[in-house]
């Protein structure tokens, strides 16, 4: 078996400045042109990237850090087994925006289901203004578009169940835009601890796979 090996010259296509990532990243950016960029057929994409400011009061103590995700756009179909459309009747119906994490989320059912609760809560995000002199990271960014997009269906199909037995039904999902983000969560070096900054709500660190080298990368623990 023959196994084809890619290697990218890690240099932003406009500025030629170097791109910033961890070992897992699959999305990488440019903290001079802010953009993002993501690795696909042998070249790099742009990304659009956004970054959402805090909405919650987080504790002073702790350190602001990013965690990637995926913001898709979907419009869910529900059908029965006799095939009627019965969307309107199930969690499907208000469903239209999904928060998958760019991140490789650890077991979600034992440290938490992030993307999971920030979808159900409905977040907007407000957009946090990136000055010109101000040099962005985002690492951590494990899933590309294409990657996260595999988690969209069994995604929606959570998010039906927990309200309504699937057995039987048919989910179909068509996506449309996708779009990368860095939410703010407030890191206790103490407690190991990440509160998001946009529910409050908390999770170990645990969650997020490579994160020490993602807190080394903001600078934590040099």
């Amino acid at each position: 078996m023959t196994m084809s090996l890619r290697i990218y010259e890690l240099r932003c296509p406009g500025c030629l400045n170097d791109l910033s990532g961890i070992t897992s990243d699959k999305v990488f950016i440019c903290g001079n042109c802010q953009k993002a960029f993501g690795a696909h057929n042998g070249k790099l994409t742009e990304e659009q990237l956004f970054f959402g400011a805090s909405q919650h009061s987080l504790d002073k103590n702790d350190i602001t850090i990013f965690l990637p995700f995926w913001r898709f756009h979907i419009a869910p179909t529900v059908l029965d087994p006799q095939q009627n459309n019965i969307t309107a009747t199930t969690a499907a119906a208000t469903l239209d925006t999904i928060w998958i994490p760019a991140f490789y989320d650890v077991r979600p059912t034992v440290f938490g289901n992030v993307g999971m609760n920030l979808t159900l809560a409905r977040i907007q995000p407000q957009l946090l203004p990136l000055s010109n002199n101000r040099i962005i990271q985002l690492p951590g960014v494990a899933r590309r578009r294409e990657d996260a997009t595999l988690y969209v269906q069994p995604f929606v199909a959570g998010i039906v169940d927990r309200q309504k037995d699937i057995s039987g039904l048919s989910i179909n999902v068509r996506i449309g835009d996708a779009k990368l983000w860095g939410l703010p969560f407030g890191y206790d070096l103490q407690t190991t601890t990440l509160t998001d900054g946009l529910l409050g709500m908390q999770y170990p660190t645990a969650m997020v796979e490579y994160f020490e080298e993602l807190a080394f990368a903001y600078g934590i623990g040099k």
